[in-house]
């Protein structure tokens, strides 16, 4: 199995080299530290998986090119955590498994290995919610309201650019936190970068499509994984 990574910390990456260096049957034909360099990494690689660190430099325009470019590769992103929507929208551009950055070293390896095989590797709450979802549209104002989150913007802020009160402008997040599945005005801010420029015209948020799936369910250490 050969393997590109991608992770922006040098002693994360270190590690990891380091322990695939001593697994049988994995290579790593590359790692790079940049999400810049990815696409030409797998082109120039050809590898059987890419490893992904999710960063914030790592965006949907990455995982697109992938797709189109080196449909072979298999894509798996490593998280320390994800929001609902943003791991639905990579499920739907090809990524085959998303792993916790808290997992332990055999669960790694695990998943690999499955994917390599061409199987799935997701939660099973993700993949059940990823097969019952539908399409979530947002109005022109809830739009322009997790736009202004995502850029940064205070409370007092939107609520100028709004020309609305600063307590309606909590009421609006709050309505919108249960809405798009976001605990927190960060998953918020992360769903609108990464969705914002993929919205249509109608400003809907579009989830998985409900695509059959054979899943591999992470299941918590000492038990048994399904496939």
């Amino acid at each position: 199995m050969r393997l590109v990574t991608y992770f922006d910390e040098p002693a994360v990456s270190e590690a990891i080299d380091f322990l695939f260096g001593h697994t049988e049957d994995i290579t790593v034909a590359k790692t790079v530290n940049s999400s810049g360099d990815i696409v030409h990494a797998v082109q120039k690689h050809r590898p059987d998986i890419a490893l992904l660190s999710l960063t914030p430099a790592l965006h949907f325009g990455v995982l697109r090119q992938l797709r189109e470019l080196t449909p072979g590769c298999r894509v798996v992103i490593w998280a320390h955590s994800i929001p609902r929507e943003v791991a639905h929208q990579a499920m739907e551009l090809g990524v085959r498994g998303i792993l916790p950055r808290t997992c332990s070293t055999e669960l790694l390896l695990k998943c690999l290995q499955k994917v390599h095989q061409g199987e799935l590797w997701f939660d099973k709450e993700l993949t059940a919610s990823h097969l019952t979802c539908s399409r979530i549209s947002l109005t022109p104002r809830q739009s322009q309201l997790v736009r202004l989150v995502a850029e940064g913007r205070k409370n007092k802020e939107i609520a100028s650019e709004l020309s609305i009160t600063e307590g309606t402008v909590k009421v609006y997040l709050s309505r919108l936190y249960e809405k798009l599945g976001t605990k927190s005005r960060f998953e918020l801010a992360q769903l609108g970068i990464r969705h914002l420029q993929f919205a249509g015209n109608d400003g809907a948020f579009k989830h998985g499509i409900g695509i059959p799936l054979r899943a591999v369910y992470v299941e918590p250490q000492g038990s048994s994984n399904g496939g």
